[in-house]
């Protein structure tokens, strides 16, 4: 079936429940092996456990600490932890793995496919993806999730874009 991706016309939380519109309208007619959720307050992750309709799909929460303000609570943390796998994602992971040219590439695309990219090289490290595996990717601002990418998982360790669901036109 073809997929016509959606684009945001600027990034930002507001773009949160659509997004999980296209995630289910998608999830109805593809199967993925497991949803990775970036959400740095846990507001995203939150959105996810209530919107994501199959509720059979492994779920990978990815959290950073950014400031007191942009930082998960630790209730909402143990919460997350007791039902998926949550994974901090050190400050200037891709940065320190790509250049900072590299993370700029990425950022200059939209600052959620810049997560993208980095949480699918972060779980690749931490070899919690598989060979074969086809995996959605959802990521966005500090305040919501305005980007869905869907990852290939190659035989040689790498991976693809296979589809990009939905992203923001950058301001």
């Amino acid at each position: 079936m073809q997929y016509k991706y959606i684009k945001f016309s600027e990034p930002g939380q507001k773009n949160t429940e659509e997004l999980f519109l296209v995630v289910n309208k998608y999830l109805l007619n593809e199967r993925v092996s497991k949803i990775v959720i970036s959400s740095t307050t846990g507001y995203t992750a939150y959105q996810a456990e209530m919107k994501i309709k199959d509720l059979s799909i492994e779920k990978i929460i990815c959290k950073q600490d950014i400031s007191d303000e942009y930082s998960m609570k630790i209730e909402d943390y143990q919460y997350f932890a007791k039902k998926y796998k949550v994974f901090e994602i050190p400050k200037g992971f891709l940065k320190n793995k790509i250049g900072i040219s590299g993370t700029n590439i990425m950022r200059s695309v939209s600052q959620g496919f810049k997560v993208c990219i980095e949480l699918t090289e972060f779980l690749l490290d931490k070899e919690e993806l598989k060979t074969r595996e086809k995996v959605l990717v959802i990521a966005g601002t500090l305040k919501g999730a305005d980007t869905a990418v869907v990852m290939l998982i190659n035989e040689d360790g790498r991976y693809s874009v296979d589809k990009i669901l939905c992203w923001p036109k950058e301001k």
